[in-house]
């Protein structure tokens, strides 16, 4: 990308589609665990976004280009990161206001509303156990509204904040025993 020649890669799209792609990498970011690239697709001709971790086969090209001077990458991806390509659709109401929501989450794949006296959050993600820890470390209530999966994750996070609150009781049943 700094010396803003082209690369060519076979591509594995979400819908597990295969495709031989040529393109001008504008940018790589990350969010949300994965790694994309953002770059002009000579085929598509268009800007496209690829999950780095479906990028086979990579080639640099010699062939150079000219990146956009006014391009901003982390504008780009807020505003077309569709929450489709995720493994679960998170909708939850939480009791905060939305003006400290909007100030608390990133508007990254996440958009906020306010719902009665709290907000309503929304975001595709794939690991519920790290998104629903980071939700209950906020210390207000939560409404789950999906997914499902959702009410599971808590539970073994319940379950686990259980067993890391006795390590005391086990040390001292051990002690007696002994």
């Amino acid at each position: 990308m700094r010396a803003c020649r082209r690369i060519r890669f076979s591509y594995r799209s979400h819908t597990d589609a295969r495709s031989r792609r040529e393109i001008k990498p504008y940018a790589v970011l990350h969010t949300d665990g994965r790694w994309y690239l953002i770059g002009y697709c000579l085929s598509r001709k268009a800007l496209r976004t690829f999950r780095l971790d479906r990028v086979m086969d990579l080639e640099v090209r010699q062939a150079t280009f000219k990146r956009p001077a006014k391009f901003d990458p982390r504008s780009y991806l807020n505003q077309r990161m569709p929450f489709i390509q995720s493994d679960y659709q998170i909708d939850v109401w939480i009791d905060m206001s939305i003006e400290e929501a909007e100030r608390t989450f990133a508007p990254w794949r996440v958009t906020t509303e306010k719902d009665q006296d709290g907000t309503r959050l929304r975001c595709g993600r794939d690991r519920l156990k790290l998104f629903a820890a980071m939700l209950l470390s906020m210390g207000r209530r939560i409404v789950i509204h999906k997914p499902a999966e959702l009410r599971e994750t808590y539970r073994d996070l319940a379950r686990q904040a259980l067993l890391a609150a006795q390590p005391l009781a086990v040390e001292e049943s051990r002690a007696v025993s002994d």
